[in-house]
């Protein structure tokens, strides 16, 4: 599983602190990090309805988004 969020995210920290606690494996990126196809690809596939990318993105097939 992959998470990728932003810096300063008190959901993607959240998220973080609750899958440290479950010991679930993860790995996470900042958005800002990962390649500018990957970042193209979360912005078009993750958005809210008012158009806002909804953070952190949980991706389960990290190769789909090459990260």
């Amino acid at each position: 599983m992959v998470v990728v969020g932003m810096k300063n995210c008190s959901k993607c920290e959240a998220l973080k602190k609750k899958l440290d606690s479950e010991n679930k494996e993860y790995t996470y990126y900042d958005f800002r990090e990962v390649s500018l196809a990957a970042q193209r690809k979360i912005s078009k596939n993750c958005r809210t309805p008012d158009g806002a990318i909804d953070f952190p993105v949980v991706i389960e097939d990290a190769g789909e988004y090459r990260l």
